[in-house]
């Protein structure tokens, strides 16, 4: 059914319902589903190598440092917007 485990990923990443968003610790996003796309009104791979940041709202810019450090210290799944966001450590 999937020649590779990079198929297998990219055919489950791209079927979930969520918007899924990896990025790095500069939030530099790495990679993004087309469900995440739909929701921030972005056409395909534009968000890559794109900031974080112009996904968020206006008035959240100024806690979002902060709920990034809190992310650091208890990693969980940050369900916001529709969208689920996981920092990638490398």
């Amino acid at each position: 059914m999937f020649l590779n485990d990079q198929d297998f990923y990219s055919a489950f990443f791209n079927s979930l319902e969520e918007g899924i968003c990896i990025v790095d610790n500069q939030e530099t996003i790495l990679a993004n589903n087309s469900i995440l796309e739909e929701i921030f009104g972005y056409n395909k791979d534009e968000l890559t190598h794109q900031s974080f940041n112009i996904l968020i709202a206006g008035k959240y810019k100024a806690i979002h440092k902060e709920q990034l450090h809190n992310y650091f210290i208890s990693p969980t799944a940050n369900r916001s917007g529709g969208a689920f966001c996981i920092q990638r450590n490398d």
